[in-house]
């Protein structure tokens, strides 16, 4: 029974984040307000300051440097950027024994 209600929880709770990022990238405008928004839902997310910041400020300069203009375009660059900071932190193990 605590193993359902903590998986409708975490459904959630992904739901709820992931729909607020979507509608914060589904604006027609990228202004500073997105970037604060995004720094918060980041942040009620759990996701941490220190990796919320690095977050921010690679989306920034990527959206700068590939002079990215479209929403969904800053959004696919921020789902990379999460992708490669997960992958840094827990890499995978496939195919790996126990020592």
């Amino acid at each position: 029974m605590f193993n359902n209600l903590f998986k409708k929880g975490l459904q959630r709770s992904k739901q709820t984040w992931f729909g607020l990022v979507r509608d914060l990238f589904s604006r027609p405008t990228l202004d500073e307000n997105v970037w604060v928004e995004l720094e918060e839902i980041l942040i009620a997310a759990d996701v941490g300051v220190n990796t919320t910041e690095k977050l921010i400020t690679t989306i920034k300069q990527r959206v700068k440097d590939e002079q990215l203009k479209d929403s969904a375009a800053v959004r696919a660059a921020l789902k990379e950027e999460m992708i490669k900071i997960i992958s840094i932190v827990a890499p995978p193990v496939y195919g790996s024994e126990p020592a």
